[in-house]
């Protein structure tokens, strides 16, 4: 269950970042998301890899992009590859509460407790009002 709280998560903060940027290829990223919600996790993941490799998104989308996959990874057990798309959202996109504590969660799984606490804190800190972050530092 804590796994696809984590993915709602990051869809809804995915869904406001392509929003807004409607000017976008995003149709291979829709695919990793449709793929996700049919319960395909590995097509998901591989249409969010081609997503990224088009090399036309903005990095705030490139950022949601990992955010995503990193999820979909997350789910499929692959948590070394959860954690590096993580990061590499948050390189991206350094106020993007949810990496940071999706990040969290998946660091959890490795008893990494201090680094995943500084990740919630972190997401909190940028979002005072993100209660799944509060969640999870709660459930560490």
């Amino acid at each position: 269950m804590r796994k696809y709280l984590t993915v709602l998560a990051i869809l809804t903060s995915t869904a406001l970042t392509w929003n807004a940027a409607a000017a976008e290829d995003l149709s291979l990223c829709r695919l990793g998301a449709e793929a996700m919600e049919r319960g395909d996790f590995h097509a998901a993941v591989e249409n969010m890899t081609l997503c990224l490799e088009t090399g036309e998104l903005s990095p705030a989308t490139m950022a949601a992009a990992y955010n995503l996959r990193g999820g979909f990874s997350y789910i499929l057990g692959e948590y070394d590859r959860a954690i590096e798309d993580y990061s590499r959202a948050i390189d991206l996109d350094p106020d993007l509460a949810s990496a940071y504590s999706n990040r969290g969660v998946a660091l959890v799984d490795f008893r990494e407790f201090r680094r995943a606490i500084d990740d919630f804190d972190h997401a909190i800190e940028i979002d005072p009002d993100y209660a799944m972050a509060f969640n999870n530092r709660g459930n560490s």
